[in-house]
């Protein structure tokens, strides 16, 4: 007959197995209750080195050996896990700042430095990042390989994407999109239904609001204002204290800057350049090479 004895030891960080021969021929239940049982439980509980002198030396090393083993295996394990732990808390997000805190934000997977604020409402889809000081709330989503970064705000329903950057003090809200591989930045503000895309760029102090769109290689800065359902497009330039809104368009090389102001239903397009305090409205067009400035006036019939 064999019993068998096995338990998990603390001083071997292991499990020990033990087993007992018993001939009932040879010993009775109470002999080997007290020649064998008793003695090996004795040992087994408090002197768990005599074990050896019970069982046998060569046993007892080869299991120490075997679990030594099992917990070098172990802490490799856990190192591995500590590393790859590691490896997801930190990311360079190229900005010259080199490796640091972020995490992939649970919706979208997309990566986020520990220092901006993200809601968890927000979608940050795998390929975006936010990082630096930016704050992007409420149902914003930013996708595809966009970033915000610096002390940018997105908030409302607003997207980022595509190749798209918001960043700096910039703020886009509301339901404005600004995709393709446009820039907002500078203390730029784009919202209302704005929409800012191709390789147009908003920067300064501009702002660009209600159903505005500028696109191509369009840029508005400086302290420029464009409104209602304006466009600005192509290679046009829109700055300094410039008023733009209604259903205007600008767009082919055209300039407007200084104090002007561009309403109603008017076109510049061309080469034209519009500066000072200049005023075109109504139903004009002005193109080509036309230059209006000082305190001119052009004007076109009105529906």
């Amino acid at each position: 007959m064999k019993i068998v004895l096995e338990e998990t030891l603390e001083h071997l960080k292991g499990k020990r197995r033990v087993e007992i021969e018993w001939d009932q021929d040879d010993m009775d239940i109470y002999e080997f209750k007290e020649q064998l049982l008793e003695p090996a439980l004795l040992a087994w509980t408090y002197q768990p080195n005599t074990i050896a002198e019970l069982f046998g030396e060569e046993e007892v090393e080869e299991e120490v050996e075997d679990n030594e083993i099992a917990k070098d295996d172990e802490n490799e394990i856990a190192k591995d896990d500590e590393n790859e732990i590691a490896k997801d808390d930190e990311n360079d997000f190229d900005d010259g700042n080199g490796t640091v805190s972020a995490h992939k934000h649970e919706y979208g997977n997309g990566w986020v430095a520990d220092t901006a604020q993200v809601d968890d409402s927000v979608y940050v889809g795998e390929n975006a990042k936010v990082y630096g000081n930016a704050e992007v709330c409420d149902n914003v989503k930013v996708y595809g390989s966009a970033k915000v970064y610096g002390s940018a705000k997105v908030y409302g329903d607003a997207k980022v994407c595509e190749n798209a950057k918001v960043y700096g003090s910039a703020k886009v809200y509301g339901s404005a999109v600004v995709y393709d591989n446009a820039k907002v930045y500078g203390s730029a503000v784009v919202f209302g239904s704005a929409g800012v895309f191709g390789d147009a760029e908003v920067f300064d102090n501009a702002e660009v609001y209600d159903n505005v769109k500028v696109y191509d290689n369009a840029k508005v800065y400086g302290s420029a204002v464009v409104f209602g359902d304006a466009e600005v497009f192509d290679n046009a330039k829109v700055c300094e204290n410039v008023k733009v809104y209604d259903n205007v368009k600008v767009y082919d090389n055209a300039e407007v800057y200084g104090s002007a102001e561009v309403y109603d239903n008017a076109e510049v397009f061309g080469d034209v350049v519009v500066y000072g305090n200049a005023k075109v409205y109504g139903s004009a067009v002005v193109f080509g090479d036309a230059v209006v400035f000082g305190d001119a006036k052009v004007t076109g019939k009105t529906n």
